[in-house]
């Protein structure tokens, strides 16, 4: 393996790249390391039409530029575009954990850039077909559940679980309780299963009739039915309010108007 130096103007980090966002903290450490001792493993690229497209360490080189570095310490690498994709993606995802997001973009690169299939893509970096298409399915998740997994915040098996609400007002109150409650994949799972057997329940005739039923209060005077919208802020029906001359006949009462007719209920129960 021979290491040469190569001038930072002559890099690039783009597509090949497995990486395409890197973490603060990390990159302040890996800057003060290289700032003490320099670029001590060398980056791994392919030559390109452009120059030299880096196939392993972006971060590297992104650090190399902050410092006002000239040269980077390199390793030129040959082979088909399958072989050195593989061969960086091993490197990434083996070295390191790697935000599944990053590793869901990346996999659609080699799919769009190269015009393969996913089966293609699964031998290649040793995975099932299964892998590699459940991988694709993130990018197609809803925004706001894509966001949270961009920004990590959530994992991928429970992220799963939250992506079979689809993008719905469901979706939105799953991922606040994810946030409050940080639940473990089979808690997730459990949450999102209770919701779906709910939206399957079938609702009776008689059950959706007495959903529509009006909500009535007693009248703490004479015991008879008052309207719900009104008793929120009265404690007896309207006749009682005109019969105890509280309001004239015909007049509304603050917080509800009052009912011209005699809206006491016979045999109503109390509630």
């Amino acid at each position: 393996m021979n290491i040469v130096q190569l001038r930072l103007g002559e890099l690039r980090t783009g597509d090949s790249n497995v990486r395409s966002k890197y973490s603060a903290e990390g990159l302040a450490e890996l800057q003060e390391s290289v700032r003490e001792h320099g670029v001590l493993v060398p980056v791994l690229v392919r030559e390109g039409e452009k120059g030299y497209d880096v196939l392993d360490g972006g971060r590297r080189v992104l650090v190399a530029l902050r410092l006002g570095l000239l040269e980077i310490p390199a390793v030129i690498v040959g082979g088909s575009d399958e072989e050195t994709g593989a061969f960086a993606w091993v490197l990434n995802f083996q070295r390191e954990v790697v935000p599944f997001v990053e590793e869901c973009r990346w996999i659609r690169r080699c799919i769009l850039g190269e015009g393969i299939t996913p089966e293609v893509v699964a031998v290649r970096l040793g995975r099932s077909a299964a892998y590699i298409r459940s991988r694709l399915a993130v990018l197609d998740w809803p925004p706001a559940l894509f966001e949270r997994c961009d920004a990590g915040a959530i994992s991928f098996a429970v992220a799963r679980e939250y992506a079979k609400l689809g993008d719905s007002d469901e979706l939105v109150v799953a991922l606040e309780w994810d946030a409050v409650n940080q639940p473990s994949s089979r808690q997730a799972a459990a949450y999102v299963e209770a919701i779906l057997v709910a939206r399957e329940q079938v609702v009776t005739r008689e059950q959706a009739r007495a959903a529509n039923q009006p909500k009535v209060y007693v009248c703490g005077a004479c015991g008879g039915g008052i309207n719900w919208t009104t008793a929120k802020n009265m404690l007896v029906c309207g006749s009682c309010l005109v019969a105890l001359g509280l309001v004239p006949d015909g007049g509304s009462a603050e917080g509800g108007g009052v009912e011209k007719t005699d809206n006491r209920a016979t045999g109503v129960e109390e509630v």
